[in-house]
């Protein structure tokens, strides 16, 4: 745990009826949403169905905003503070087998933890089981009709949405993050994912192994806790546009400044001139987005099954 500063733990299986010292690491602040409702699809006769849960670790050198932490259904977030500012971590997991209200509030809770506003100027890194197997991370589609009545797609299209709404970047793509045995045959999903709202908040990214029984991957993440006068600099060719940090209002303004006609008639014009104009009406509108690092990505080759 040395050279660790934060743990998030998803499905932590943590209820009221632990001691916290059963489940603390010693240099470590935790915070827990343990679970405290009940699935409708369970046999269990309790009040409080068994599993769920969410717990995030911080090192102790690390300050925490006083009265930042909540949580709700399972998931769990709080801000730290550090050189670059505010950040926000979220450790959410949405069960499978919530019911319609309780996938309501787990969305109502999502979108509070990745809407950007005005007054909120953290950074804000989410990490968790998400399940949604239908979400192609490739694309940012989830596979179904168009006009589907599937309430289960319908929720996964909501979360996908105010992804898109919030200009937050995901870091898995087609990686599968769950790996378990379903009778003789081996079902592969990816159903966990890390969403950031800036990508030079991360500087190295990688998928490990699961810990334990889990049939879950575990993700290993680097923070980029340094501001630029602390000696980061970047090569402009080595960085993307960082869109969730402009506004639509800023983007719209600029775009209304721009004489959209070609300069010459387009009846005499060739098909790469006319391309040469647009890119450069475009290239003034985009070169008003910040720059953020790119995230470097890989993969621990040892995946052991949990089996």
């Amino acid at each position: 745990m040395n050279a660790i500063d934060i743990v998030c733990v998803t499905e932590s299986h943590f209820n009221d009826n632990l001691e916290l010292a059963e489940f603390t690491i010693p240099g470590f602040n935790t915070f827990t949403s343990n679970r405290n409702f009940k699935l409708d699809r369970t046999k269990s006769r309790s009040e409080i169905s068994d599993g769920g849960g969410s717990v995030i670790y911080i090192h102790e050198s690390i300050p925490v905003l006083e009265g930042s932490h909540d949580s709700s259904l399972d998931s769990t977030s709080v801000t730290i503070k550090t050189d670059i500012g505010e950040i926000l971590l979220g450790c959410l997991y949405r069960s499978a087998s919530l019911n319609e209200s309780q996938n309501m509030d787990f969305l109502n809770y999502f979108s509070s933890k990745v809407s950007l506003s005005t007054d909120d100027n953290r950074e804000k890194l989410i990490i968790g089981d998400l399940n949604c197997p239908d979400i192609s991370w490739l694309s940012g589609n989830v596979a179904g009709p168009a006009n589907t009545t599937n309430k289960s797609l319908l929720l996964q299209q909501s979360i996908m949405d105010t992804v898109h709404n919030s200009g937050f970047s995901w870091l898995i793509t087609d990686e599968v993050t769950r790996r378990r045995k379903v009778g003789n045959s081996i079902q592969e999903s990816t159903i966990d994912q890390v969403l950031c709202s800036d990508n030079s908040l991360v500087s190295e990214f990688k998928i490990g192994s699961p810990l334990g029984k889990s049939d879950h991957v575990s993700f290993i993440i680097d923070l980029n806790l340094f501001t630029p006068e602390q000696g980061h600099c970047y090569d402009v060719d080595d960085v993307k546009r960082c869109w969730s940090k402009i506004s639509e209002d800023e983007l719209l303004n600029e775009s209304y400044k721009i004489n959209w006609d070609f300069s010459k008639d387009t009846k005499i014009m060739e098909v790469e001139e006319m391309w040469e104009e647009i890119h450069g009406k475009l290239s003034s509108i985009s070169n008003l987005v910040p720059h953020a690092k790119p995230v470097q990505s890989g993969k621990i080759d040892n995946y052991n099954m949990p089996w």
